[in-house]
């Protein structure tokens, strides 16, 4: 059994002799050296001395190398070395991020999870999100919120959360199938999963697709979304309507739907409203005329009445 301390010194005059057993030790020792640097990296001049002792390249062969002890030991001392900014920049260099992503996608339970934690860290400095990308990562970060334990969970979320500051990830981790899971963990995750899941989903619905794909999961309308091959605003706002069976604004909230989603639509120049009648002309060409009805009646009491008419003959 592994004895060491957990308490962090500050500056620890062992790290030169750990980044050696790291590097050359034995088996055991590596594991013993890659523990003990965990927990000296809780101290934030110890992350740097680390670092600057060149504890960085030894731990991320570990990672990509090793045995699975020393996988998971050296995995969750990146992470705590990577909440340094810098380090986050030599973690990369050293080449890091892929075998992290690996373990991610291929490790035992507690390796995805120190990995994922790690990545998460990784992807506060802005090039670092690419590279993730680039190595994979985003699937097996959204597969960890989809089945993941509870904390491979709040870890990938956070991890998605902050990959989707870059904007091309911001549809990757659509198209990768990330927002069902996440708007999943907003509803029935825990305290600390809900607030990561959240957070994930705003930034997501930055990118206007994204808000359409965001709304359509919360209301249980994407498969219908996909049925119809719709996937604009104005298709997601008449799936929307359709599937409540609104009849007036307060319905519609009253359904359940979430009430930005409805101020979304506004009533101004670029109202989705004043598009609806043309756009989807064709889609009310197919509805029972009882539901075409309800859903014309249901538009012109939103607003701007004189706009949604259309002639019967449109219909």
């Amino acid at each position: 059994m592994l004895s060491y301390c957990t308490c962090a010194y500050s500056e620890d005059s062992r790290i030169p002799s750990l980044v050696a057993e790291v590097s050359d030790g034995t088996e055991r020792q590596k594991i013993s050296a890659a523990v003990a640097l965990w927990s000296l990296a809780a101290n934030a001049d110890n992350k740097i001395a680390i670092a600057q002792a060149g504890g960085i390249p030894p731990l991320v062969a570990l990672v990509r190398d090793g045995t699975d002890d020393q996988k998971k030991y050296a995995a969750v001392a990146l992470r705590d070395l990577a909440a340094n900014g810098d380090n986050q920049i030599i973690i990369a260099k050293a080449g890091g991020i892929p075998p992290l992503v690996a373990l991610v996608r291929d490790g035992t339970d507690e390796q995805k999870q120190n990995a994922a934690a790690a990545l998460e860290r990784l992807a506060g400095y802005d090039d670092n999100q690419i590279i993730i990308a680039k190595a994979g990562g985003i699937p097996p970060l959204v597969a960890l919120v989809r089945d993941g334990t509870d904390d491979q969970k709040k870890y990938a979320a956070v991890a998605l959360w902050s990959l989707a500051a870059n904007a091309d990830n911001k549809i990757a981790i659509a198209q990768a199938g990330g927002i069902p899971p996440l708007v999943a963990l907003v509803h029935d995750g825990n305290a600390a999963q809900k607030w990561n899941a959240g957070y994930a989903l705003k930034v997501l619905s930055l990118n206007a697709n994204n808000k359409i794909l965001i709304f359509a999961e919360k209301a249980g309308i994407s498969s219908l979304l996909a049925d119809h091959g719709l996937s604009s605003e104005v298709a997601a706002a008449v799936s929307w309507f359709r599937t409540a069976g609104a009849d007036t604004l307060r319905d519609v909230i009253e359904a359940g739907l979430q009430a930005d989603f409805v101020e979304s639509l506004g009533f101004g120049k670029n109202s989705l409203l004043l598009l609806l009648p043309v756009s989807v002309r064709s889609f009310f060409g197919g509805l029972p005329p009882i539901k075409r009805g309800k859903l014309l009646r249901a538009l012109q009491r939103m607003g701007a009445q004189e706009d949604v008419r259309m002639p019967k003959d449109d219909l």
